[in-house]
Formats: C-alpha cells, structure tokens, sequence
C-alpha cells in the first residue's frame, strides 16, 4: 500500500508540475476564451474541483463497485484511459475545452482514489492490530506521509532530469542590479530542441502518469485485504 501511496503521489506530481510548461511551450501561453482566461490556477483548479466533487461520491462510488480494492482499481483504469487520450489531442491552442474535458474525466479517478487510499490504510492498522495484538496504527499511516514525500520529491527530480534530457535547461544566473549595485538571481532557461522537449512534456502530462496508474493495479493484485 505505500508503494501504491507513491505511484499516486507520482501520477499527481508530474502532472501539476509540467501544467506550467504545457501551457507556456505546448500551448504559447495562457489561452482566452471568451472571459475567461486559462492559465495554469484555472487549467488545473478545474480538476482539483472534480476531484474535490468526486472524493465525497467515493464511499457511494465503492458501495457500488462492492469493494475498496476493485473500487481503486477502477478508478485507476480510469486515469489510464483519459491519461492515454490526452495524448493523442493534438498539441493545439484550438483543443483547450477537449484538454479541460479530459482533464476533468481524469480528475473523476483521482478523486474516487483519493479517499480510498487513506481507508485503506485504516484497513491495514485493523488487520496489524487483529493478527499482532498490538496497535501500529500511527506507525503505518506514517507510511502515508513518507509515501507522499517520496512521490513528490523523486516525481519532480525526474522531471527535471527528462525535460534536461529532452533539451530544456534551467539555471541560476548571478547578476548586478543596475539601479541599485545588489547581487540578483535571474533564472535563465535554454532549449536545443524545442519539438523535443514539448513530447516530452506531452508525455509527462499523460503516458508517465498512465504508467503509474497501471503500477497502482499490479500493486492491488498483492493487496490481500478484501474489505
């Protein structure tokens, strides 16, 4: 269960963390449409709503599907499916509602899971505390917390290696401020293939997480609690 909690803290962290570069590389920036503007707060508020939405439908969601851990592994294979559409939307300012539609449909699996995740920890300190007679309880939900500093640590160092390999390169320049003689840090940006690094940042957004979503349902296969 903890290397599920960090596969789902990977498939959140790189898709929060290169919205930013899809919208200023992929897209040209920040897109309007009408009155609104989409940027990367609305671009990415929209599916934090869904899933704020769709986490208090879970326990109905699990209700029905009959179990926690089939309830999760659909809503895995949710997050596969929208995930591996998003990446075939052509790179196109035009598809930003088909983009937002889909990232609201993804949104539906994290918020089912999200939830789930946090309960079935809760089903693991029961069990420990069945089958050893003593209560390990913060002990495991520790394991929580370590799964989510580990899934977003490791998730954004391998973004940064990947869109470093791809041919962006980010680095802190030194200089002097004209106006008032102090030392300045400016963060200067170089890309030697820009093509290359908008797939890569294409796929961070949809098949690396597709990947971790598919890593949560082969780890479920080893969760032996059928709650």
């Amino acid at each position: 269960l903890t290397l599920i909690g960090i596969c789902t803290n990977f498939f959140n962290g790189f898709r929060y963390a290169v919205a930013g570069y899809l919208l200023s590389y992929c897209l040209g920036g920040d897109i309007t449409m009408g009155s609104l503007i989409i940027n990367f707060t609305v671009f990415m508020g929209i599916g934090e709503a869904t899933c704020m939405i769709f986490g208090g439908l879970s326990p109905a969601f699990t209700k029905w599907i009959g179990s926690k851990r089939m309830a999760f592994v659909w809503a895995a294979v949710i997050c596969i499916a929208t995930s591996v559409i998003f990446f075939f939307i052509p790179m196109d300012r035009g598809n930003m509602w088909l983009m937002i539609l889909v990232v609201i449909l993804t949104s539906v699996g994290v918020g089912f899971y999200s939830p789930l995740l946090w309960s079935m920890y809760a089903d693991v300190a029961d069990y420990a505390t069945e089958k050893n007679g003593t209560s390990s309880t913060g002990l495991i939900f520790s394991s929580g917390t370590m799964a989510q500093k580990f899934g977003g640590a490791i998730s954004g160092s391998l973004i940064a290696l990947l869109l470093g390999a791809a041919g962006l390169v980010s680095e802190n320049v030194i200089e002097i401020d004209p106006t008032t003689g102090k030392e300045i840090t400016k963060t200067v940006v170089t890309i030697t293939n820009i093509d290359s690094v908008k797939n890569m940042i294409w796929m961070l957004f949809s098949i690396f997480p597709a990947i971790m979503a598919g890593l949560m349902i082969v780890l479920l296969k080893l969760y032996p609690i059928k709650k």
